[in-house]
């Protein structure tokens, strides 16, 4: 504030001298009166008040005690001082003492608003502008397309078409930005073909937006039509099809696309590389995704988790632990990404010894809290048969969902650990989570997993009775899945006798599985008709 004071001292007396003196207005066309102006908004100018907001009030009283704060000279730069400062009310002040303003002053109280970030207030001073009898121009236009909503969007659109300014390159580009940000992808495509002139940053923009609602196809679709009128892709254009091609694997489209990456000498681009093997991941091509994150210049956690998520879906676990020590050994702190493709590992090896070091780096790189990683950590000790190991991650989430409390369950389940069990069906209902079917399901397929019909038989009937759960398909394939493995087949028979749903292919495999490990001929045809009457596909 002091600094402020030392450089408008100066200016007082003049100031003053102009409010009373009979030759010199406030006219801003006055020149004196202009010249006057423009040196002590240099000074303004040159004063931090993002760092002093007590002194843009100090500025205003000083403008106002002087009759100044009416002049749209000032008030316009006023306004912007104060939304700079984040204070918007006293724009508005400011704004409400002008008796007629300008367009430049309805700009600077629009652009304040939306800088300052109030969801109503740009769109309710657009309104008044328009009962003034002004027109919005492009600079305006612009501001508010910043903030619009869905309806807004179209209220803009129309006045940009009916004022004929749909051949503003930049207008266009940002309303054709705007509707595929809300999806509106029809409106967004017919404001992009009335642009007059498209480079490559509008189809750019565009696709962006296809991409990001998942409108992959026409992302493919605005890439040929780009093409037919000799538009050469940049940067951002090769990244949007690159995964567009990765989300919807069109291997074919990717491996051209890579052609034209390796003719241009992107593919050691790091953005571009780590989507590559995003895609060859993603398509089972491991080798080949492996090839290119050798060929970066760099390396960071993304390149790496692309590569392991590859490996984890399609079973490369080993290549998945391989990969894991490389990157370690590069200096990269694993992400949360990371860390689930190698837990998704360690469960498909029953890597006990493995997934206890894994679960060491997670707790000193502070994941134990996270959910999905909690989730992973609980499902694996549970299906080791250490309910008590997955109890204590358990306890270490700050959150947790239904399949935590079904992981958990489960593993005391499939170690016969009933008291357990139920003090956490107990425990779980006070938390607000009702056991439900997909509880029962991992109860019972615990159960099957570890052949306890007595166990599975009381806890299906505590579902029925004391949880009032009905029954899913999912629940009775448990079941007999159970009595196929221990050789029960007369009662797996019996209980699709009295099964209340139409058994479907998976029940019938099962069961027809069953029947070949334990001879059962009679009841395997049996089996083998209904499911090969339900998938033609695989008679097999």
């Amino acid at each position: 504030m002091d600094g402020l004071t030392s450089f408008i001292k100066p200016y007082q007396s003049f100031h003053i001298r102009i409010a009373s003196a009979c030759g010199i207005s406030l006219d801003s066309s006055d020149r004196a009166f202009h010249k006057v102006c423009r040196s002590f908004l240099s000074l303004i100018r040159d004063f931090d008040f993002k760092e002093n907001p007590e002194a843009v009030e100090h500025l205003h009283l000083f403008l106002a005690s002087h009759g100044l704060d009416t002049v749209s000279f000032f008030t316009d730069h006023l306004i912007r001082i104060f939304a700079a400062s984040n204070n918007l009310n006293g724009a508005l002040q400011v704004f409400t003492r002008v008796q007629k303003p300008s367009l430049y002053t309805w700009n600077a109280i629009i652009s304040a608003s939306v800088m300052v970030d109030t969801p109503d207030t740009p769109f309710s001073l657009y309104q008044s502008l328009l009962q003034s009898l002004l027109q919005p121009d492009r600079v305006m236009l612009l501001s508010l397309l910043k903030v619009c909503d869905v309806p807004q969007s179209m209220l803009l659109h129309h006045h940009v078409i009916n004022h004929g300014l749909d051949s503003d390159p930049v207008l266009a580009s940002a309303l054709a930005s705007v509707h595929t940000k809300y999806g509106a992808f029809r409106e967004a495509y017919r404001m992009f073909k009335q642009m007059k002139k498209r480079d490559v940053v509008s189809w750019g923009t565009l696709m962006t937006g296809y991409l990001k609602h998942g409108y992959f196809f026409g992302v493919f679709e605005l890439f040929e039509e780009m093409r037919l009128e000799g538009v050469d892709p940049d940067r951002v254009i090769i990244i949007c099809i690159l995964k567009a091609c990765s989300q919807v694997r069109a291997m074919t489209k990717g491996r051209s696309i890579h052609n034209e990456v390796l003719r241009a000498g992107l593919e050691t681009d790091l953005a571009i590389g780590n989507i590559l093997i995003d895609m060859y991941g993603r398509y089972g091509s491991v080798e080949e995704a492996y090839r290119i994150l050798i060929r970066l210049k760099s390396r960071d956690s993304v390149s790496w988790s692309a590569l392991l998520t590859g490996y984890a879906a399609h079973g490369y676990d080993v290549l998945v632990f391989e990969s894991f020590k490389e990157m370690v050994d590069d200096g990269l702190e694993p992400s949360k990404v990371t860390y689930l493709c190698v837990l998704k590992a360690c469960v498909n090896l029953a890597s006990l010894a493995q997934c206890r070091l894994i679960h060491e780096q997670i707790i000193i790189n502070a994941y134990d809290a996270d959910l999905e990683i909690g989730n992973s950590l609980v499902d694996f000790y549970s299906k080791c048969e250490l309910p008590d190991e997955a109890q204590c991650v358990f306890r270490r989430l700050t959150k947790c969902d239904i399949v935590t409390w079904g992981a958990l369950v489960a593993g005391y389940a499939q170690i016969g650990a009933d008291s357990s069990v139920f003090d956490l069906l107990s425990e779980m209902s006070s938390y607000g989570f009702m056991p439900n079917n997909i509880i029962f399901t991992s109860i019972l397929s615990a159960c099957s997993c570890a052949g306890r019909i007595k166990q599975a038989q009381m806890y299906f009937k505590e579902m029925v009775l004391s949880y009032k759960v009905m029954p899913s398909v999912e629940n009775y394939s448990c079941l007999i899945d159970l009595f196929g493995r221990v050789g029960s087949l007369e009662e797996a028979q019996r209980f699709f006798e009295v099964l209340p749903l139409h058994p479907d292919t998976v029940i019938w495999k099962s069961l027809l599985t069953s029947c070949r490990t334990h001879g059962s001929i009679n009841l395997g045809q049996l089996c083998f008709g209904q499911a090969a009457g339900l998938d033609t596909e695989d008679a097999t």
